[in-house]
């Protein structure tokens, strides 16, 4: 049998696997990525859309990097709205819905016309090795794949199972095959995994509903950007709906909890907890009828409709009648019964920061075969693992973003210190300095290294850095501006609705007022012009300056701790340490002080310890 050599394998063409076979051929490397199903490549089984707070982040970091899902999105929407606009810009975000066969053809479009990157069907079975170190992989008719660096990105496929009611059966997403095999080479070669779930709502005809009783949530004209270098002519959007549970709904559902997998027991009890079954919501909340259910479009051609949050595992007539009792679905017509899926993640104890195996050089995993949820959770492991298997063939050092630069290096963090019972979904309240980290300024923290690294374009790079030359001159203009308590100064001020100057004030003071906006501020100072997105921007800046200067200690304190390497310490010969904090440094092994101190089980008085060890020791 011919053995084909490569630099980088990816396995899996989930969105983890399309970032990091991209990512790696960016970076010049020959890749490969092997998928059961090239029909499948960047399916969205679950709900097709992408974005919104937490998710929306990390799509733009991806993007300000030089990844794809940001561009595939813009090229892909058929709707697109802000989230959390009562709140601050650093929590704000869009959420776009795609047309997902369209999004799944633009995505393998550009797969398939990618320099260096080729794509092949196939599953693979087992992985080849020395012992220490990945060799290749081989598929399941015997082909073998050659190269120093392999990344797993399986998805939900690994030994799933589809379970309906009581009944049981292996299957993977959209009735894809499910991948055995690959599964059972990890557990025989002492590879640590867990058993997550998580479920799928049902598909309904969308000519079998009655809009006239929900209420439309429509898109934004002009769409809010999705990526920092794309953006395509606004084009007709389709609204989603919203209506909500009823007593009627209730009832059904308790009357029928005893066909349901989460009381019959025939699947595990480790689903998301952010995006419950409709039956676990009402074991949950009793006292509730009323739950909030959306009913979104899978595309501008489809003839199905999405049902978010009514999702359910039940028999198809429960599922069914459930339905019915919402306002608006008397005459439903059900296309896709909806399942619960049973699959193999990876304890967190296997990965290093760099999303490399700790027990085999070379192999790399991304997305949810490591216990996280969401197509957008699973793009950003994909670019860094992608990258890592990249510099691996490459012998260069591995990469990673810290907890100050991006959310991105937030999830790999949380993912590496934490355990999680359920999948893990990226919150902002799960970012320390989410102030700092805000949409709008993903390119400003991270496209220089997108560029180092060779994921940018010259072209798209050069961009990104005229525009913030642009507005850093700007700002700094702003700051050397000023404002007099004088008579025309103050009734502008009065004639715009904000209170009058009191004392000499800078640009800077002038911008952060949250009722001034780009005319206003046009009209106290006419010699400057501005286009609205560059005022706004400008705009977050100064309401934010102040943060970044509180934040600017508690960054330095931060990253001291994480500049002390505690990677080849032996652990075990501390006095002093509580037992639970050994055994967890032991197992998770971090690479420096500040990751240390986030396990959990480790103790501020543990880290104590730790650090005079170091200091007597030298280290």
């Amino acid at each position: 049998m011919r053995t084909f050599p490569y630099e980088v394998i990816i396995v899996g063409g989930g969105h983890a696997g399309c970032e990091a076979a991209l990512a790696a051929a960016r970076m010049g490397f020959s890749t490969i990525l092997l998928t059961m199903n090239v029909d499948a490549v960047a399916l969205t089984p679950c709900n097709p859309s992408m974005g919104g707070p937490g998710k929306g982040h990390l799509v733009n970091e991806i993007d300000a990097l030089g990844g794809e899902i940001a561009r595939n999105t813009e090229r892909s929407y058929i709707q697109v709205r802000t989230l959390n606009q009562s709140k601050g810009p650093a929590v704000q975000s869009w959420r776009a819905q795609i047309d997902k066969r369209l999004y799944q053809e633009n995505m393998l479009s550009v797969l398939q016309r990618q320099p260096g990157l080729d794509l092949h069907q196939a599953e693979v079975s087992e992985i080849m090795t020395d012992g220490r170190n990945v060799l290749g992989v081989v598929t399941r008719t015997g082909i073998e794949y050659t190269a120093p660096a392999v990344v797993l990105c399986t998805g939900t496929y690994l030994r799933s199972f589809l379970v309906v009611g009581p009944k049981r059966f292996a299957g993977g997403p959209h009735n894809q095959p499910p991948s055995f095999s690959l599964g059972l080479w990890l557990e025989g070669n002492g590879f640590a995994l867990r058993r997550l779930q998580t479920a799928t709502p049902c598909r309904v005809a969308k000519d079998s509903l009655d809009y006239s009783v929900f209420t439309a949530l429509p898109g934004e004209t002009p769409h809010p950007d999705i990526s920092a270098f794309l953006r395509m002519p606004e084009r007709p959007q389709f609204p989603s709906y919203q209506t909500c549970t009823s007593e009627a709904t209730t009832s059904v559902i308790r009357d029928n909890l005893s066909s349901s997998p989460l009381v019959i027991g025939n699947i595990v009890n480790t689903g998301p907890r952010h995006c419950p079954s409709i039956d676990r919501k009402v074991i949950n909340f009793p006292e509730k009828s009323r739950h909030q259910v959306f009913i979104e479009p899978e595309g501008t051609e489809s003839g199905e409709m999405y049902i978010q949050g009514a999702t359910s595992a039940t028999p198809p007539e429960v599922q069914l009648a459930v339905l019915k009792t919402l306002p608006g679905f008397q005459s439903v017509r059900v296309t896709r019964f909806g399942y619960g899926i049973e699959y193999d993640a990876l304890e967190s104890s296997e990965l290093t920061l760099s999303l490399e195996s700790r027990r085999l050089n070379g192999l790399f995993f991304a997305g949810q075969i490591n216990g996280t949820s969401g197509y957008e959770e699973a793009a950003a492991q994909g670019l860094m693992a992608g990258i890592n298997a990249a510099l691996k063939a490459r012998g260069d050092r591995p990469f990673h973003l810290l907890r100050d630069q991006a959310y991105i290096g937030v999830m790999i963090d949380d993912l590496i210190t934490k355990s999680f019972s359920e999948p893990y979904r990226m919150y902002t309240s799960r970012a320390e300095f989410r102030l700092l980290l805000r949409p709008d300024n993903a390119t400003r923290r991270l496209s220089r290294i997108g560029r180092r690294l060779g994921l940018l374009s010259p072209c798209d790079y050069e961009k990104i850095r005229e525009h913030w030359c642009r507005v850093l001159s700007k700002l700094r203009q702003m700051k050397k501006t000023f404002f007099f308590p004088d008579a025309q100064t103050n009734s502008t001020m009065s004639a715009i609705g904000s209170a009058p100057l009191r004392k000499p004030v800078t640009g800077m003071d002038v911008l952060s007022r949250p009722e001034i906006g780009c005319r206003d501020f046009s009209q106290l100072l006419p010699t400057w012009k501005l286009s609205e997105p560059d005022f706004n921007l400008l705009k977050r800046e100064a309401v934010y300056a102040g943060y970044w200067q509180r934040h600017k200690s508690d960054i330095e304190r931060f990253r001291s701790l994480e500049r002390v390497s505690i990677a080849n310490t032996d652990f075990a010969a501390i006095p002093g340490l509580s037992n639970e904090a050994r055994e967890r440094l032991c197992e998770i092994r971090p690479a420096n002080l500040g990751q240390a101190a986030r396990l959990q089980g480790v103790k501020p008085a543990d880290i104590t310890v730790l650090w005079r060890y170091l200091k007597n020791h030298g280290l």
